[in-house]
């Protein structure tokens, strides 16, 4: 069986015990997986209980719930239950069938996948709602606001993806993360295929469809002779030919639209930052500046029925959305809206040709000639670029931070750099587990902040905390661990639900877990608004303070001694006196230019990395100093060392990725 497939429009990763949808990550149990896999092998015929039972359980004895539990559990992944049944289907006396279809490569029916079905006519009223389509009722509040339930992702490519529009029911948009090397990519949306229209493109901002002729428009760069200027482009659909439409002059032009089939307008700055509006005759090839005052412009949009135009501009002190037509030469303003600043570079569309839509951080701005603005939040932590129309759907562009996790071997990193759980999302901080051979890491991949364990076969999310989780530290057995989530510390061992630890103080980050006479966490925390270093009882929840001080990293390296690190990176020894403590330079690194993370090793050695990319050894008594590694920029934020194998793990920050998503 292949490692993934695609079941009623989720992905299947039968290594990783992973079904994937959209954004939303599911761990699922191995028995359920194998239960389900017994299914799909089936092709659909009914699998008799008995028959599953025994290749799933073989001759262990359960309990009578065991199967329906596992059939339950799949269902609820699936977004499938009892009555509709439309992903497994029960028969009666007989056992059970999968109904769902089973496919090889990923489909992103936007039209046939059943949880979209089953949404469909939800979010349709919700968008007719937010629109104006649908009045509200009369006891509707005037401050709702609609809700969109989730995203489901179209592309996902290790690449940026950006700049789209949609014709004849298909995605247009650039990839690539090369400035000069670009590409311009269709995809279709009803099977989830793409294809390369154009390669080697220098393009500045995004992408516009001029219906009039077919073709796409679009700002290129180029180089006459050391000096940098613009270009528009068109790319005609029917022939996949790029040719220069407007050709490059001194300053630069952006954001192309067609005003109608002979005439363009663009966005030109000229060398001294001077802004205008531009309409190009390019029958006659000729141009004229056109008459406004709204100050710097930023985006513009035009409406293909009504001509009709949408620009976002600001002054000194405001930013603006205005709404008007041309006449002649001179813009004549129908509307105009105060912008907050964070919507100043906003992309503006139109949705109707009354609507505008901005997207707004989380949020889409819906702007209605005649009357106020409306929003819609976006159930996602990624910021939104753009909004582009899809029959009577939304697609949004949006983006984030990649950060992965790599494991390399401290005296070859640069040949040995592996990625640890690889996704298109913020994964950092990974740790090895002690006495384990899995590892754990911070991810954002299902949301929020999230602690996730990553083995040989899968990957497991381990806190479900509603707060970002902000730091962790392991048992010394790894069986344990304790971090802190929003205000609060917690406890939890591996497989049971975490538990809150009652504490006066107010936890910042969790720096260690040791044994004394009771499994005791070194933390930092704020008492009457003043950061202390202390040590919390994880039994009785009494505290310790250590001493008043500010820092990032902590470790006890014996009784009354502690390692930190000072504001500017160093390390420092600090000695307890009585009430009193001294805290001293660490003689062998003073002289050195430090990362500020330290990891204390299973062998106590104290590891570091220096910013001439060298990894040093310092012993746990500070009197010895070895260089043992080296690191490149794909292991330069080191977080654990494994002084057995010769390993150690950092974060890598990627690059800031953008994808499109359907609202859903």
């Amino acid at each position: 069986m292949k490692t993934v497939q695609w079941i009623a429009g989720h992905r299947v990763d039968w290594q990783r015990g992973e079904v994937v949808f959209g954004k939303d990550i599911k761990s699922v149990e191995p028995k359920a997986m194998a239960v389900l896999k017994v299914l799909v092998e089936a092709n659909g015929d009914v699998v008799t209980q008995q028959k599953i039972l025994d290749a799933v359980w073989g001759e262990v004895v359960v309990a009578p719930n065991a199967l329906q539990r596992c059939i339950a559990q799949l269902r609820k992944v699936f977004a499938d239950d009892a009555k509709s049944q439309s992903v497994i289907k029960t028969h009666p006396k007989l056992g059970y069938s999968l109904v769902a279809k089973v496919n090889k490569n990923p489909v992103a029916s936007v039209a046939t996948n059943s949880r979209f079905k089953s949404y469909s006519l939800i979010v349709i009223a919700i968008l007719a709602l937010a629109f104006g389509l649908l009045k509200p009722p009369t006891q509707q509040s005037p401050d709702s606001t609609p809700k969109i339930k989730q995203l489901k992702m179209l592309t996902s490519a290790d690449e940026a993806q950006y700049g789209g529009v949609i014709v004849d029911g298909k995605l247009i948009y650039i990839q690539g993360d090369n400035p000069r090397q670009l590409s311009i990519v269709r995809q279709n949306l009803s099977d989830g295929s793409s294809e390369v229209l154009a390669r080697e493109l220098w393009i500045e901002g995004g992408l516009s469809f001029d219906h009039y002729n077919n073709a796409l428009l679009f700002s290129r760069l180029r180089l006459n002779g050391a000096i940098k200027c613009s270009e528009v482009a068109k790319l005609t659909l029917d022939s996949l030919s790029v040719e220069t439409l407007i050709p490059c002059k001194r300053g630069f032009m952006t954001t192309p639209n067609a005003l109608n089939a002979a005439q363009v307008l663009t966005i030109y700055r000229d060398y001294q930052g001077k802004i205008s509006l531009q309409r190009h005759d390019l029958s006659q090839g000729t141009m004229r500046d056109i008459a406004l005052e709204l100050g710097k412009l930023n985006s513009l949009a035009i409406e293909p029925q009504s001509g009709k135009l949408a620009i976002i501009s600001a002054d000194e002190t405001q930013p603006y959305l205005t709404v008007g037509q041309l006449e002649d030469n001179e813009f004549k303003v129908l509307q105009q809206w105060p912008l907050s600043k964070e919507l100043s570079s906003s992309n503006v569309r139109w949705h109707t040709p009354s609507k505008v839509i901005i997207a707004a951080e989380q949020r889409l701005k819906i702007f209605e000639v005649g009357n106020e603005e409306s929003t819609i939040a976006i159930p996602s932590r990624d910021k939104l670029f753009a909004v582009i129309n899809y029959d009577d759907r939304l697609i949004v562009e949006l983006g984030r931070e990649d950060w992965d996790v790599h494991s390399a071997q401290l005296l070859n990193s640069q040949k040995s750099v592996q990625s640890i759980a690889r996704s298109i999302y913020r994964d950092f901080d990974a740790r090895f587990r002690p006495q384990h051979q899995d590892m754990s890491l911070l991810s954002d991949r299902n949301g929020g902040v999230q602690l996730w364990l990553q083995s040989t076969q899968q990957t497991q999310q381990l806190t479900n905390s509603q707060s970002d989780v902000s730091s962790y530290a392991w048992s010394p057995q790894g069986n344990s661990l304790v971090f802190v989530a929003g205000d609060e510390l917690w406890s939890k061992v591996v497989g049971k639900q975490a538990q809150r630890v009652n504490l006066t103080a107010k936890p910042l980050r969790v720096y260690q877990w040791f044994e004394g006479s009771a499994p005791t966490a070194l933390l930092s925390g704020l008492v009457d608004n003043e950061q202390w270093l202390m040590e919390i009882n994880l039994t009785t929840g009494s505290t310790r303070k250590v001493m008043k001080t500010d820092t990032q990293w902590a470790q006890r390296i014996g009784d009354q001694h502690y390692l930190t690190n000072s504001t500017d990176g160093y390390l420092r020894h600090i000695d307890l006196k009585g009430t009193l403590y001294v805290a001293e330079p660490i003689a062998l690194t003073k002289d050195m230019k430090l990362q500020w993370r330290f990891i204390i090793g299973t062998d106590s050695g104290i590891y570091f990395q220096d910013k001439q990319q060298n990894v040093w050894r310092l012993s746990s008594d500070l009197l010895t100093i070895k260089r043992v590694g080296h690191y490149d920029e794909n292991t330069l934020l080191m977080t654990d060392v494994d002084p057995k194998t010769g390993r150690f793990l950092s974060d890598a920050f990627k690059r800031n990725i953008r994808d499109f998503a359907l609202l859903d």
